[in-house]
């Protein structure tokens, strides 16, 4: 028998999922900016149409992933349906803040690391640890690849000399027109992210997984074959004047190189 969903739990759900609209349905692909969500009373079939359609699962891993967070983080995670979790402001965030810290999960000294490599530091995992682990996505077939090795290369970034997954990081998604960059900080010894421009409060924070130089269809391409998705932001929509000038910098970065 379903569970009854309190007013509570509906503005808990309606944050975890990115605000979507009651009426509006699933939210717009691709987009970073929420849908003002309609608020329901407690006897609004409304209610029982979004739990209907709400994974249990994927709002309680929103939840353990925000508890993560501390009194000076600036950012949350919520459940997008088209673009699964992602990582957002949770505040105006200025160009140059760095928006997390944080150390690897699982890392490998060389890329593609070795399954062997890969099950050891696995191993070494708490049992938390190797949960969080295998809840990050997997984006390769299973014919392709095993599933150690299908989550690690799909949620690695660079690390030092290697590569690393991350717990928070690994769930920050892709644009080819990011607001945020990574790297590996010596000093702390951890992965950071730092804002390269003003974000606003709400607004989906992305990194680019690529280098920056390629067409449209090669980014797409590459994206496809190491990551599974093709992207759809504003830099490979064609009839958007972002993608028509997007294009023209990369081919002026490409001939400058």
């Amino acid at each position: 028998m379903p569970t009854k969903r309190t007013e509570e739990d509906l503005d808990s759900l309606l944050e975890a999922f990115g605000k979507t609209s009651l009426e509006a349905g699933e939210p717009k692909e691709n987009k970073c900016q929420t849908q003002t969500a309609t608020r329901a009373s407690n006897t609004s079939p409304g209610i029982q149409n979004l739990a209907a359609h709400i994974p249990v699962e994927k709002a309680a891993l929103v939840t353990t992933l925000n508890s993560r967070r501390t009194p000076q983080s600036c950012w949350k995670i919520r459940y997008n349906a088209e673009k699964g979790h992602e990582m957002f402001a949770a505040e105006d965030i200025p160009k140059g803040k760095r928006i997390i810290a944080e150390k690897p999960l699982m890392k490998a000294q060389s890329f593609p690391a070795s399954e062997e490599q890969l099950q050891a530091e696995f191993d070494k995992l708490s049992a938390k640890d190797k949960r969080a682990f295998q809840q990050l996505h997997s984006a390769h077939i299973p014919e392709d690849t095993t599933w150690l090795q299908s989550r690690f290369y799909t949620n690695s970034v660079t690390w030092n000399d290697g590569s690393a997954t991350f717990i928070l990081i690994s769930r920050i998604n892709h644009s080819c027109i990011p607001n945020a960059s990574f790297s590996y900080n010596a000093s702390l010894n951890m992965e950071t992210v730092h804002a390269f421009k003003n974000i606003k409060k709400g607004e989906e924070i992305t990194i680019s997984y690529i280098l920056p130089y390629a067409t449209k269809e090669e980014r797409n391409a590459t994206l496809r074959a190491r990551y599974g998705f093709s992207c759809k932001c504003e830099a490979c929509e064609p009839t958007s004047q972002v993608w028509r000038n997007s294009a023209t910098r990369r081919q002026q970065m490409v001939s400058t190189k």
